[in-house]
């Protein structure tokens, strides 16, 4: 389950130039900006503007991978890559997952990382 969660391989990487405590750190500062990615989002939805919302995605893909949340890089992914055409639903469902998974899936990494410590 946690493969499908965090990149694991990243994280002990990270953690082994430098410490898990030091990397919590940058945990912390996602945990503050997330929720604007997520508002830029749903903005971006609500004003049905494409191209915000899709660079909006690639943004939260960014901050996601750069602290091993491989769960919600993907669906952030899929968003910056997302058809024209119908991306207003499929964007619906994408960031509704996104809402649904974030919270847990940064306690499952700072469990992780504080068992690195």
């Amino acid at each position: 389950m946690i493969e499908n969660i965090l990149d694991e391989g990243m994280l002990k990487e990270y953690c082994s130039m430098i410490s898990a405590s030091v990397f919590l750190n940058t945990v912390d500062l996602f945990n503050t900006t997330y929720v604007e990615y997520l508002q830029e989002l749903l903005s971006a939805k609500e004003n049905n503007d494409f191209e915000n919302f899709v660079a909006q995605g690639h943004k939260l893909k960014g901050a996601s991978a750069s602290i091993g949340l491989s769960r919600i890089r993907d669906l952030a992914e899929k968003i910056q890559h997302l058809d024209k055409a119908n991306w207003q639903e499929e964007g619906k469902i994408l960031l509704d997952s996104i809402n649904e998974h974030i919270q847990d899936d940064i306690t499952v990494l700072v469990e992780y990382l504080e068992k690195l410590s």
